[in-house]
């Protein structure tokens, strides 16, 4: 039998060891190399610098300049190799992987048991709601006094004096 030896943490390269510049830059000249083009034609088609779509393809950050120059050049090159450009900002911006654990906070548990011990209070409160406002309905009908309404001679209106 042959012994299959596993590779320690160390020796994998996980992806997840990887900067999101690195992983969107290689993910970016991948796409170029796709396309057969070099990065001195994409630079010349963006009038992007050649050293900076290098630096972004090997996810070189410190030879960038600030964070939004580097997503807007990410932007145009993206779109000029017409790749999802959304789906790339947001793995620029570090979005979480699907494999993490939702969490619930323990202060929402905390609330939602609060809030069932209130649940009787609040029936006992609707009621008595409910037979003030009944009682109060029946007092104001009783109290109420129709107008009185006087009949008007019309044949002593239509006369001349």
């Amino acid at each position: 039998m042959k012994k299959i030896e596993i590779p320690t943490k160390n020796e994998i390269n996980l992806s997840t060891d990887k900067t999101p510049l690195q992983k969107v830059g290689s993910f970016l000249k991948e796409a170029r190399q796709a396309r057969n083009l070099t990065t001195t034609e994409l630079a010349n088609q963006l009038r992007i610098g050649e050293e900076q779509i290098i630096a972004i393809e090997n996810g070189k950050e410190n030879l960038l300049p600030e964070r939004v120059f580097i997503k807007a050049m990410i932007k145009r090159i993206s779109e000029k190799l017409d790749l999802d450009t959304i789906f790339i900002l947001e793995e620029f911006n570090g979005r979480e992987t699907l494999n993490t654990e939702i969490q619930i906070p323990v202060a929402r548990e905390e609330t939602r048991y609060r809030f069932t011990k209130l649940i009787p209070f609040m029936f006992v409160f609707s009621g008595l709601l409910g037979i003030s406002c009944a009682i109060f309905l029946t007092n104001y009908i009783k109290s109420y006094k129709a107008p009185v309404t006087t009949e008007i001679n019309q044949s002593s209106q239509l006369k001349d004096p």
